[in-house]
């Protein structure tokens, strides 16, 4: 009697079936889209695609979106005295956000206060360069003049509605540091400082094009030559 035998296609989708979403092999098998949570697994945890947004469930029921992260190690030098994207720009894909997506930058580097002291202002670009909201500043009086600082900032936006008028919020915060010299707050060869910026009400951003999303930068002026870079930068997309 003959007997039927499998092709090697076969066997992986036999496989994958059986073993879930990836095959030996490394073929992507889509999740099942849903808009219900999946009842909790007797042990372990699930993993599973709520409205599009890649999900797992553990033992206790305890749900959420499963991060995405993209990461650039790139540097970025700011000299200019208008708004420029200080960070890596990252692109959000047209339709990607949903309500309650959170899109959160984080980038770090140094720089040089210039000898002719400036302000170093700072704030959300989104879309592009266009400043988010509102924007901040450090002081020209931050730091003496030709010192070294580091410096490290967090920034973010969250979608709360989605359409061709989409409705935003966020915020940035921005760390700064003297280099050289053991830290004293409030003394200008020692200084630290922290300040925060972003809107104050919600702003409007069409959800279904592609927006870009970076850290902006620039100086008072270009006088006395100051300068800030960027040496990584990287994105995290968060919740829905």
């Amino acid at each position: 009697m003959a007997v039927d035998s499998f092709t090697l296609e076969q066997a992986e989708a036999e496989l994958a079936e059986h073993r879930g979403l990836i095959d030996v092999l490394g073929e992507y098998h889509g999740l099942s889209n849903s808009t219900d949570v999946p009842v909790a697994p007797a042990a372990g945890c699930g993993l599973y695609s709520l409205n599009g947004a890649a999900s797992i469930i553990n033992a206790s029921g305890l749900t959420g979106a499963i991060p995405v992260t993209w990461v650039d190690t790139g540097t970025q030098t700011v000299t200019a005295a208008s708004a420029t994207a200080l960070s890596a720009t990252y692109t959000i894909p047209a339709n990607d956000a949903s309500v309650g997506t959170i899109y959160r930058l984080s980038a770090w580097g140094n720089g040089t206060w210039g000898s002719t002291a400036q302000n170093l202002a700072f704030g959300i670009g989104f879309p592009g360069t266009s400043i988010f909201g509102s924007n901040s500043a450090i002081g020209s009086g931050f730091s003496n003049v030709s010192l070294a600082f580091r410096w490290n900032c967090t920034l973010w936006v969250i979608c709360l509605a989605t359409g061709g008028s989409g409705s935003w919020h966020g915020s940035c915060r921005l760390e700064i540091s003297q280099n050289p010299n053991a830290v004293v707050p409030g003394t200008a060869a020692n200084n630290t400082a922290g300040a925060a910026c972003g809107p104050s009400s919600n702003v409007t951003q069409d959800t279904t094009v592609s927006n870009a999303l970076c850290m902006l930068g620039w100086w008072g002026s270009a006088t006395g030559a100051p300068t800030i870079t960027c040496h990584g930068t990287f994105v995290e997309r968060l919740g829905a």
